[in-house]
């Protein structure tokens, strides 16, 4: 059996700070048994929590609950119907929860060169298109030295949201607002970007 615990909000959120949102105090007050959740299950020598539902079976009146887990946690040796006892601290999601998302603007799409989301480095260069579709943002990132040929091959561009995106470089996040036809170029070392 591996050996896990439960990662805080608090801590995903600092990880992941354009992707995850904690759910709020007058939803995670509202939570009744029979209501599912995600939990994220930390995994020991893991560098990331692991999503994981869970049924909520009994709330006390301290923000403590005990749940049961909906489908199996392979790398954690979770089983389904095991049983967990959790605080709100440790709920990330709560499904079907109405409150407005303020990172909802992060969850469009945008193609990334894998130069910036595996190798690390920062966006350099950046153009926005007309979208194709509402879930699709129009832009486009690359390091800004990448050839014609290594953007046309699908093994080295990734499609993720914004949000992924800015987890690993926001200094771009003040731009995405501009209209398509924008394109940007990073200012040598620094976090300024001008139009070429």
């Amino acid at each position: 059996m591996a050996n896990w615990s439960l990662d805080g909000a608090a801590a995903v959120a600092t990880q992941f700070p354009y992707t995850f949102n904690a759910p709020s105090e007058p939803a995670l007050q509202a939570l009744v048994p029979g209501q599912r959740v995600q939990l994220g299950v930390k995994v020991a020598g893991g560098t990331q929590p692991l999503p994981a539902a869970v049924t909520i079976k009994l709330v006390s009146g301290a923000g403590q609950f005990g749940g049961t887990f909906d489908s199996p946690v392979v790398e954690a040796g979770i089983n389904t119907g095991d049983s967990v006892a959790f605080a709100h601290g440790h709920i990330l999601r709560i499904e079907n929860d109405t409150t407005p998302n303020p990172l909802a603007k992060y969850q469009t799409y945008c193609l990334v060169s894998n130069q910036i989301m595996k190798q690390g480095r920062p966006v350099g260069f950046l153009y926005r298109e007309e979208a194709d579709t509402k879930e699709d943002s129009g832009w486009c990132m690359t390091a800004g030295d990448e050839s014609e040929e290594y953007m046309n091959s699908p093994a080295n561009v990734s499609y993720v949201t914004l949000g992924a995106l800015l987890n690993v470089d926001d200094s771009i996040v003040n731009l995405l607002d501009s209209p398509a036809g924008s394109e940007f170029v990073r200012v040598g070392e620094t976090r300024m970007f001008v139009a070429p």
